[in-house]
């Protein structure tokens, strides 16, 4: 066969690919279970990593020893690197959820698909946006942790700022996902 053909017979296979990618759902959910697992055994280093510090701590505070300035070698090093792991745990489970939500998106909107172009229908990291897409009902709690899940998907779980100013913490989440309704109480 000469190149041509080959080269038609790979463009066929990609495209048939890349549509049966987008189109059924296994792919999206088993995308969405690999970054859930990925995002689990980080969480599972962040935690024992966090028991070890506090129980050192706790230690030194008995021993009345505490040791501040020092630097870090070892266990207390590597703990240090792992207690880190937990903006990356919640980037992930952002990611397996964005994954989940698109899948159903694909599933209610199948018109979205279109050969040899990109997905723009379902181009976001918004969770929140992609839920009313999805025409999922959300509760208040849930808004703000989708919220607060997406900002580790646009930056937090990955940039040291995001691109705007106004999205760097601290920030009052609850105005943000609930509006004008949730007005902070002076106390007095």
């Amino acid at each position: 066969m000469d190149t041509e053909k080959w080269d038609r017979i790979y463009e066929h296979m990609k495209a048939r690919q890349f549509e049966l990618g987008a189109l059924l759902p296994i792919g999206w959910k088993s995308i969405s279970l690999t970054l859930k697992h990925a995002a689990d055994r980080l969480y599972d280093l962040d935690h024992d990593a966090n028991i070890r510090i506090v129980g050192r701590l706790i230690e030194e505070l008995d021993k009345g020893q505490l040791k501040e300035g020092r630097t870090l070698e070892g266990q207390e090093l590597e703990d240090h690197w792992d207690i880190q792991l937990i903006s990356v745990y919640f980037l992930l489970t952002g990611y397996a959820i964005e994954n989940l939500l698109k899948a159903i998106l694909i599933i209610q909107h199948p018109e979205y698909f279109k050969p040899n172009a990109k997905l723009n229908d379902i181009r976001s990291h918004n969770l929140l946006s992609l839920c009313k897409r999805c025409n999922i009902v959300i509760r208040q709690g849930e808004a703000i942790l989708l919220k607060k899940l997406t900002s580790f998907i646009e930056w937090q779980g990955k940039y040291p700022i995001p691109l705007e100013s106004d999205q760097m913490w601290p920030k009052s989440v609850f105005h943000k996902v609930l509006g004008d309704g949730c007005k902070r109480r002076s106390i007095r």
